[in-house]
């Protein structure tokens, strides 16, 4: 339902940046909710929108997302490691605290995701700081869960522990 109520508010947006990210967030759901189809036609409607309208911030967010998706549905982490240094770069030109904050929950779940610990912590403790800041608990919640699984790895138990359960 959160998928739909996302598309929809984007058919009613009159910014292009607003329904860049109101269809990534619609993409984000129905990716959540297993239902792949509509995810990555919605992320690559909201891809071909800030491209079209030249939105970096849009383009870095909507590139975060599919690496995410390239990571876990396609298993391809060359592509998701790829999209992600590319969104980084798109994220740095357009100065945006929502691009950082989604690219540091994709990153900071790509270097756990592949041992790289200490690089997913540090990432993940930007990222929960951004989050907090502007107030959005998914950009919170997120990197919080993947920080405190990179934790473990480092061995560091208790911190890890704290985190996984202020996450959930």
């Amino acid at each position: 339902e959160s998928g739909r109520a996302y598309e929809r508010a984007a058919a009613r947006a009159a910014a292009a940046d607003a329904r860049t990210l109101l269809l990534s967030s619609a993409g984000l759901s129905f990716f959540w909710g297993h239902d792949y189809e509509n995810a990555g036609r919605l992320l690559n409607s909201a891809l071909e929108l800030a491209e079209s309208s030249n939105d970096k911030a849009g383009q870095s967010v909507v590139l975060y997302l599919n690496s995410t998706y390239s990571g876990i549905i396609d298993a391809d982490f060359d592509t998701y490691e790829q999209r992600w240094q590319t969104a980084l770069r798109l994220e740095d030109e357009s100065g945006s605290e929502i691009a950082a904050g989604i690219g540091c929950f994709a990153r900071s779940e790509f270097y756990e995701w592949t041992g790289q610990y200490t690089k997913a912590v540090e990432v993940a403790d930007r990222g929960i700081e951004i989050g907090k800041r502007l107030r959005l608990s998914h950009l919170i919640i997120w990197p919080m869960w993947f920080g405190g699984k990179a934790l473990c790895g480092l061995g560091q138990y208790g911190r890890a522990l704290d985190q996984l359960h202020e996450a959930a």
